[in-house]
């Protein structure tokens, strides 16, 4: 299953600069006029935001248009990058949690970011996650697609083991220790210690 965000995912990333910027602005306008700031200085920092607000609003059409995720039967795939390529791949039997959370903006617009961890990845909601599915409107079905399939895994592997523990019974049946006689020889290795001790 490719699952594409929504394109209001656009909208939360024009926010979030826009308020980057406004902040850098006020800064850069404070700096000006209530110290005495090199005047060459400050044209140096008025360029460096024109040209990474220009920047940034080609980023954001061609970044949407890049993000893919994939949600596969083994893993969850994510390809992203808009200068540097970012793929990343999760297979399922590393998977630890899967966390849903929304933020303001993405509330207000009926969105939603799933978080895929790992063991190696923990923290707080999702906040060290491996994979996020950012601008999802569908977050609860996307969820259960992928707790399925790490649950549908599982089971598979079930079945493997069932099928190497009944090879294991057939060898204790055919003479090989098991696990009770292995119990009973600890037991009375631990007895005899436990009488020299005594003496």
């Amino acid at each position: 299953m490719t699952v594409k965000p929504e394109k209001e995912l656009r909208i939360i990333w024009y926010v979030t600069a826009l308020i980057v910027f406004a902040l850098s602005a006020i800064v850069i306008l404070f700096l000006f006029l209530f110290t005495d700031a090199n005047y060459w200085a400050m044209v140096g920092f008025s360029a460096v935001w024109l040209i990474s607000l220009i920047i940034t609003l080609i980023w954001v059409p061609a970044a949407y248009r890049v993000i893919e995720y994939m949600i596969e039967q083994d893993s969850v795939k994510m390809k992203s990058g808009v200068f540097w390529r970012k793929h990343v791949t999760i297979p399922n039997r590393k998977i630890t949690n899967v966390d849903i959370t929304q933020g303001p903006f993405e509330r207000f617009l009926k969105l939603g970011t799933i978080h895929v961890q790992t063991a190696g990845a923990g923290g707080q909601q999702g906040q060290k996650a491996e994979l996020r599915i950012s601008g999802i409107r569908e977050t609860d079905k996307i969820k259960d697609e992928i707790i399925n399939n790490i649950n549908s895994g599982s089971s598979n592997t079930m079945k493997e083991t069932g099928g190497s523990l009944r090879s294991y019974q057939r060898e204790e049946a055919a003479g090989f220790p098991g696990e009770k006689e292995i119990l009973l020889e600890i037991l009375e290795t631990l007895k005899s210690i436990n009488q020299k001790s005594d003496k």
